[in-house]
């Protein structure tokens, strides 16, 4: 007998057997989790036993029951802290452990010991280390980039790429930036969020979108923590072999907090020529500006974060077949520039020193619901807008302002 399927049922099916893998690979790669085993005092596993997660800042709850083998997961938690966790079951003590906290694609173990209530107790304290070398958690070399680190560490560009540079096996040479493990850029993976981050063309020297104009995907106060892996054995992460760059956004929790903040610079911080005339540098100014707020909207349920940023970059550009090489072709450019607009009614644009223009704005909007235990949706946008003026400079070339063009770059995520 033939079985018929109509349309719609086609349909359906192909959407499920496309989203399915991919949302794996979103959820694995974004949140952190917890596993153990609950014992009694003689070592028997407790099937049944309650655990609870609590993640302070924002009143997220995770629970879940131990199995015939006294196991527990407890998945797709938000990174940070501090957690409360907390173990109970019929007959027996409960048993609490605070100020947890959970890096990105980690999975912290914590075993638990419970004894009956009959039985007079001590304190008990349980201890669990995180940061174990060798550990079931840990999928190969990498390196975490926490929120404090990101406030705290120096960096002009302000670019969550710079601190890639924590891990050893990464690179930045001017010729192949963010090079890791001696592989070309382009075989890195950039993630956000679980979602692809990464310049489609292969042109741009940071290897992500909006490179050519000279822009970051995102502001770096925008930015919760990430991870930085070489190689993983991981079956979560792919689709590359050099580095793997995996970050999280920020998101409000029952506070309200903020920041303001502005950087700026001139010719007067760039020093002088290295040569003997020690001549000052051009009028030059670069500047960043910007903001971040979030918090609550409903207290343990939803919360909102907004991030924005406005830079701007103008440097002096010279014509340097005419600075370096040779000041007379000064008098053929403009009889050259002269001859083209008399006879051909050509206009070729001047040959002095440009001023290079380099704007950019960046908004980050993120919404969180809790609504419950097994089930957060979050829902975010990031948008930036950049221009940089192309003028391209050599010294064998004589070139006119016609020659100059802006690289627009326009980029527009939305993850939910």
């Amino acid at each position: 007998m033939r079985k018929q399927f109509t349309l719609l049922q086609i349909s359906v099916l192909v959407f499920v057997m496309l989203s399915f893998p991919l949302t794996l690979l979103a959820q694995g790669i974004t949140t952190a989790a917890i596993n153990g085993v609950v014992t009694d005092k003689d070592g028997k596993p407790l099937q049944g036993a309650t655990i609870q997660a609590l993640h302070n800042p924002s009143g997220a709850a995770y629970g879940n029951t131990t199995r015939e083998d006294g196991r527990y997961n407890l998945q797709n938690l938000r990174v940070g802290g501090p957690y409360t966790i907390k173990v109970s079951y019929v007959g027996f003590a409960p048993q609490i452990k605070k100020d947890v906290y959970l890096e990105l694609a980690q999975n912290f173990k914590i075993d638990f010991v419970l004894l009956e209530t009959s039985v007079e107790l001590n304190t008990v304290v349980i201890t669990g280390d995180k940061n174990a070398i060798l550990s079931s958690s840990r999928t190969g070399a990498a390196t975490m980039v926490s929120k404090k680190t990101i406030e705290t560490f120096p960096t002009v560009a302000r670019s969550f790429q710079d601190f890639s540079k924590f891990t050893p096996q990464f690179s930045g040479s001017s010729s192949n930036a963010n090079s890791a493990a001696g592989r070309n850029n382009r075989f890195n993976n950039i993630q956000i969020d679980g979602t692809s981050y990464n310049d489609l063309f292969g042109l741009a020297a940071n290897g992500t979108p909006g490179g050519q104009a000279n822009t970051n995907p995102i502001s770096l106060d925008a930015i919760d923590q990430f991870q930085v892996v070489i190689a993983p054995y991981d079956v979560r992460q792919g689709g590359f072999t050099g580095g793997g760059i995996n970050a999280v956004t920020r998101s409000g929790n029952n506070q309200f907090t903020g920041s303001i903040y502005g950087f700026g610079r001139n010719q007067n911080f760039v020093g002088y020529s290295p040569d003997t005339l020690h001549s000052k540098y051009s009028d030059f100014k670069e500047y960043q500006s910007g903001f971040r707020v979030g918090g609550p909207i409903l207290k343990d349920k939803l919360f909102f974060f907004v991030s924005g940023e406005l830079t701007k970059r103008t440097a002096p550009m010279e014509n340097v077949a005419i600075t370096q090489k040779n000041a007379a072709y000064a008098d053929s450019m403009k009889a050259i520039s002269s001859i083209l607009a008399s006879k051909y009614n050509y206009n070729t644009g001047g040959y002095d020193a440009f001023s290079q223009n380099r704007p950019s704005g960046k908004i980050f909007v993120r919404l969180d619901y809790n609504l419950d235990e097994n089930n957060k949706i979050t829902l975010r946008n990031n948008y930036v807008d950049a221009k940089d003026d192309n003028i391209p400079r050599t010294v064998s070339t004589l070139l006119f302002a016609d020659r100059n063009y802006v690289f627009n770059s326009t980029t527009n995520s939305t993850v939910a």
